[in-house]
């Protein structure tokens, strides 16, 4: 059976702004998605030669359970030659039980800051999805 009217699994965005998480939160939280999770940026020592990782934010949208994560900033490849594309945060999200909300919530989110969404490209987000089940 075709998949075209069913939402894709994730849909990952690369943001050329970075929007403060408060203004991120408020306007999720008027889209019906409330604020499940946050974790602090990771801010390695230099000498550690670890990447930093930007502040993250899991909101979750408790009827139909679609979700979006956002990276309050930017994040560089995690894979042996892969190469992300400029950008200065990032949104990931994942559809629910309805695809119209799906729909909806993406499409809004897109043009409040200027984005196309696309399906990921690499097998990292698909890592990023396992780790958050």
């Amino acid at each position: 059976m075709p998949k075209k009217n069913l939402p894709p699994d994730e849909l990952e965005a690369f943001c050329l702004s970075c929007p403060e998480p408060k203004e991120v939160i408020t306007f999720l939280q008027r889209l019906g998605l409330r604020l499940d999770f946050q974790m602090d940026a990771f801010l390695p020592p230099t000498y550690s030669g670890l990447a930093q990782l930007p502040a993250q934010f899991h909101f979750v949208e408790d009827a139909s359970g679609m979700s979006i994560i956002y990276l309050a900033g930017e994040d560089s490849a995690t894979e042996d030659g892969e190469r992300l594309p400029p950008h200065e945060s990032r949104f990931w999200a994942y559809p629910g039980a309805d695809a119209h909300v799906f729909g909806r919530i993406t499409r809004s989110v897109a043009l409040q800051w200027s984005f196309t969404w696309q399906r990921p490209t690499s097998s990292q987000t698909q890592h990023a999805r396992q780790d958050v089940a």
